[in-house]
């Protein structure tokens, strides 16, 4: 066995020994989102700073419900969690709603598991997990994810630490928003050197425009590091430029 093989299969093993945790979170309206984190496994299975704040957001928002057969792509989906609410506050009649959440190949298990912990919630709306690397996906990988079309509604949660990895993610949002739909992110202010918080927003606004901006309290303690602050978080909610 090669070491890279011997290391690969090291980690596999750590990963799997990983406690699965499982919360309930209460939403808008007393709907209940089920998140189950596995801490230490990937950067993915851990729920971030920004999730249920967002989740929060698109749920009371009703995004989702402004149009009959709204499309809504989660990017770096990690445990589902803004996807997911934002799916439970679709209008459940509405059999045209397709929700699609996306992560690395080695995380889709993960996120299924979110998917499979809120199926009674969900009222059987239509859920698909695909796996995405957004920053490296190829050609194929972007013709399966929009087949059907772009979407709607796509929103992201704490996905970037690093201003390429922001400028990735916007060309990725605009790659699959439609015309006339709505990029979601919440970021905290993270990253110090690696992504100060005023060059977010001029990343961004080289390919949307800003509809809405929105700034979030977190629960719990702050724990800012150098540069960091994860006490409060930033919404946007963008349109692209034309």
């Amino acid at each position: 066995m090669s070491a890279n093989a011997w290391l690969a299969e090291l980690n596999a093993a750590r990963q799997a020994r990983q406690p699965a945790v499982r919360h309930t979170h209460t939403l808008h309206n007393g709907r209940e989102l089920v998140i189950i984190q596995k801490h230490g496994a990937h950067l993915g299975s851990s729920l971030w700073h920004a999730a249920l704040p967002l989740a929060h957001y698109l749920h009371a928002s009703g995004l989702w419900r402004r149009r009959s057969g709204r499309r809504v792509l989660e990017l770096g989906a990690g445990c589902g969690a803004a996807g997911l609410a934002a799916a439970l506050g679709a209008d459940p009649a509405d059999a045209a709603a397709l929700l699609v959440l996306t992560e690395k190949p080695e995380l889709v298990p993960h996120l299924r598991a979110n998917v499979e912990a809120n199926a009674a919630a969900l009222d059987d709306r239509a859920v698909r997990v695909l796996p995405l690397d957004w920053v490296a996906a190829s050609a194929e990988d972007w013709d399966c994810l929009l087949a059907a079309g772009q979407f709607d509604l796509v929103v992201a949660a704490d996905c970037v630490y690093e201003l390429p990895l922001l400028k990735a993610l916007a060309d990725a949002a605009a790659r699959a928003l439609a015309p006339d739909g709505v990029f979601v992110c919440g970021f905290c202010r993270r990253g110090g050197a690696l992504c100060p918080p005023s060059a977010v927003e001029p990343v961004l606004l080289e390919r949307f425009d800003i509809a809405e901006r929105a700034s979030l309290a977190l629960d719990g303690p702050a724990t800012p590091t150098a540069g960091s602050d994860t006490s409060a978080m930033t919404v946007l909610q963008l349109t692209l430029r034309h």
